[in-house]
């Protein structure tokens, strides 16, 4: 859908590597996310629609315990 390598996105959700800002870009404009949802994390930043998905279903969830990020 935005036209990157599937390599690229697992290396950015394994926390290898980030999004450059270029890319973080193309998630932006085409999934109506902001640079501090994709750099930070913070929902804050996400459409309120998106937010009220995101807490509907669990597996989905967005933010993480530190015992989490750690497993």
């Amino acid at each position: 859908m935005l036209g990157f390598a599937y390599t690229r996105y697992l290396n950015w959700e394994s926390g290898l590597n980030r999004p450059l800002p270029d890319e973080a870009e193309v998630f932006c404009d085409k999934l109506g996310v902001d640079m501090d949802f994709i750099y930070r994390g913070r929902e804050a930043a996400l459409p309120q629609n998106t937010v009220k998905a995101l807490s509907l279903n669990p597996l989905l969830k967005t933010t993480k315990t530190s015992k989490e990020i750690h497993d």
